[in-house]
């Protein structure tokens, strides 16, 4: 068995060079919770983290339970 089948995804995984920029409170005051907590597909946290996302953004963390529950289609999940 794989470390992917095994549940270790992040193994292997290629991510970017660490983002050092200053980032703002509006980025930064999140409710601490990782991806993992919206039980996304293994696939899609493995291309989330692949591009060096780590956590989600305060918009990200609003947004993506209202995406789930497919509550609203006008919501857009995006990064800025």
């Amino acid at each position: 068995m794989t470390s992917v089948e095994n549940g270790d995804y992040k193994e292997g995984l290629v991510a970017p060079a660490k983002d050092t920029r200053y980032k703002t409170e509006d980025v930064t005051q999140t409710k601490g919770r990782d991806f993992e907590d919206f039980f996304l597909k293994r696939e899609l946290l493995m291309g989330i983290f692949e591009k060096g996302f780590e956590k989600p953004s305060p918009i990200q963390e609003e947004a993506i339970p209202i995406i789930l529950q497919n509550r609203n289609g006008k919501y857009i999940w995006v990064h800025t």
